[in-house]
């Protein structure tokens, strides 16, 4: 079981709150590799 904490501002709006999901190990591993691949960008992106 994950979870996450969901925390969105966009536009003088907010989202907060909680997801809970069910993984196997193969999913968990592609999750971290996307969010890890997400955080390159986003990193390249501000350099």
């Amino acid at each position: 079981m994950l979870f996450l904490y969901i925390n969105f501002s966009v536009r003088e709006r907010s989202i907060r709150g909680y997801i809970a999901m069910v993984m196997d190990l193969r999913s968990l591993d592609a999750l971290k590799r996307l969010v890890g691949d997400f955080i390159d960008r986003v990193m390249q992106d501000e350099a």
